[in-house]
């Protein structure tokens, strides 16, 4: 459950302390250990599988790869989300498994599939999500062909999500680009001043002599992520005053940034809060799903839009950049995320009507209008589905059934389920920011890849038993407790326009 390495069975301080608390007792070997983590794992893995088994709604899937430090080995991640009866969101590893090289999108569609049948999900799947490359789109084209397409979302169209974590890595990266002149005195004055240990504390020493509160230090950037070039510039700014003082101080620290340069750090460091802001809230474990992605998105494409008039040529540089990589993934903001927006009890058909009107002008009326189609379709499916399974049951046990669980909507609270369980990243925080990427540690890399499964999916399986009941998601559980607030006029509508006349009505 802490990832704490096998050893810890040989280390003299853990077999102190089983001492104190027990002195018979006789600490396990390490083999031992390993033994027990396997029957853990193969216990914990048939629990897991009844669950999935026992759900009536469907599982997202997101799928990452993982590298080992010391082997340099790949590792494929794959792990399942959706909602549970008590309306509390879930995520659930199914596999950690070793991939040889080459990771082409035979070899990763394979894994991802014998994953998918293995677990008996290939049937209830709502979405997978993706990191973004050619590899991974080449591999959806070869699941399609395997799976069944008549049990997907609408026969299979909204099955592949890219990750947004990853797509506004590149939109950022490819903006930054253009300003790296306007900002490459703070970055030689970064690199300056934390080149050795007697600088770096001559800066914190002229910082308390300012006053100043020296509670961040000055990091560089990293050319992998965008993230490193906002923190080093938003330390950085705070520190204004203390580099103009060093310069006073040190005849050989020559790149002092001018008033101008500061100012034009101060309004993209600004501009790219809003980035860091939304990266932070895509990659979070606890609430990246479907309904934050359509009005944050919206809220990218109307600022990068505003920054395109800006007075500053480079700043319209930088926007047009960011533009162009924006439109090339999300040129049209639609399907499925546009349905989690409606699902959302705090917005509903109004935020589609709102940002598409500012986006699209005198398109938007179209675009609303491809919505509400998608969620009359999704509405018309389900409802298919459901009078198929029920088929042959007594009449007055469905309704009774349905009066005495409360829920006037089934058909919309399972749309709701399996749409607002889907994630709009693969990544957690810590690894969308990291400039190794997702990295094992080293203790880890050095086990059998049969023994890290187990525990990272042991690990997985273990804390979600734990956290069962208490971990709810607050979008998904605000779903449990406004369904019948959500199914307004605007979903009375999409009742009516799907001809529906069973017993729902």
């Amino acid at each position: 459950m802490h990832e704490y390495p096998l050893a810890i069975v040989d280390h003299l301080g853990f077999r102190r302390y089983s001492a104190a608390l027990q002195p018979v007792f006789q600490v396990p070997t390490r083999n031992t250990i390993k033994k027990e983590i396997m029957k853990i794992y193969e216990n914990e893995r048939a629990t897991t599988l009844k669950l999935l088994d026992s759900l009536d709604g469907r599982v997202a899937i997101t799928s990452d790869m993982w590298t080992s430090t010391s082997q340099k080995r790949g590792y494929m991640a794959i792990t399942a989300h959706y909602v549970d009866g008590c309306w509390n969101l879930q995520s659930q590893i199914l596999r950690f498994i070793y991939v040889p090289a080459p990771h082409t999108s035979d070899r990763l569609w394979n894994v991802l599939t014998d994953c998918l049948m293995n677990w008996n999900i290939d049937t209830k799947l709502s979405t997978i999500t993706l990191d973004n490359c050619t590899t991974n789109d080449t591999m959806i084209d070869k699941i399609k062909d395997k799976l069944h397409l008549g049990s997907l979302l609408r026969d299979g169209p909204l099955l592949h999500r890219r990750c947004c974590a990853h797509i506004l890595n590149l939109i950022v990266k490819d903006g930054l680009e253009v300003v790296k002149e306007g900002v490459e005195n703070i970055w030689d004055s970064v690199a300056y001043w934390t080149a050795t240990p007697k600088r770096k504390e001559k800066f914190e020493e002229t910082a308390k002599q300012l006053r100043i509160s020296y509670t961040k230090n000055l990091a560089l950037d990293c050319p992998t992520r965008w993230n490193p070039t906002y923190k080093m510039l938003e330390i950085a700014i705070g520190y204004e005053d203390v580099f103009f003082r060093l310069k006073q101080r040190e005849s050989q620290y020559t790149c002092l940034p001018s008033t101008l340069q500061w100012q034009f750090a101060k309004d993209i460091c600004g501009r790219l809060k809003l980035f860091n802001t939304i990266t932070e809230l895509f990659s979070s474990t606890k609430h990246s799903t479907a309904n934050l992605y359509f009005p944050n998105i919206c809220e990218i494409k109307l600022a990068i839009k505003q920054w395109i008039t800006s007075p500053n040529p480079m700043v319209q540089q930088m926007a047009k950049n960011m533009m162009i990589k924006f439109d090339k993934y999300w040129g049209v903001i639609h399907n499925v995320m546009g349905v989690a927006t409606v699902l959302d009890p705090r917005y509903k058909m109004e935020l589609l009507e709102y940002y598409y009107e500012k986006l699209y002008e005198h398109d938007s009326f179209t675009q609303v209008r491809g919505i509400q189609q998608l969620c009359y379709d999704l509405v018309s499916d389900y409802q298919m589905k459901m009078n198929k399974d029920s088929f042959g049951s007594n009449v007055g046990d469905v309704i009774g059934s349905e009066v005495f669980n409360g829920v006037k909507y089934p058909t919309l609270q399972a749309i709701a389920k399996d749409i607002l369980s889907i994630p709009v990243s693969t990544v957690a925080l810590e690894s969308t920011f990291s400039t190794g990427g997702q990295v094992l540690s080293p203790h880890c890399s050095r086990l059998q890849w049969t023994t890290l499964e187990a525990l990272m999916c042991a690990r997985s399986w273990l804390w979600s038993a734990e956290n069962t009941g208490s971990t709810s998601y607050k979008v998904v559980a605000e779903c449990a407790t406004v369904m019948n607030e959500m199914v307004s006029d605007d979903e009375d509508e999409m009742m009516g326009a799907t001809g529906v006349t069973n017993l729902e009505e």
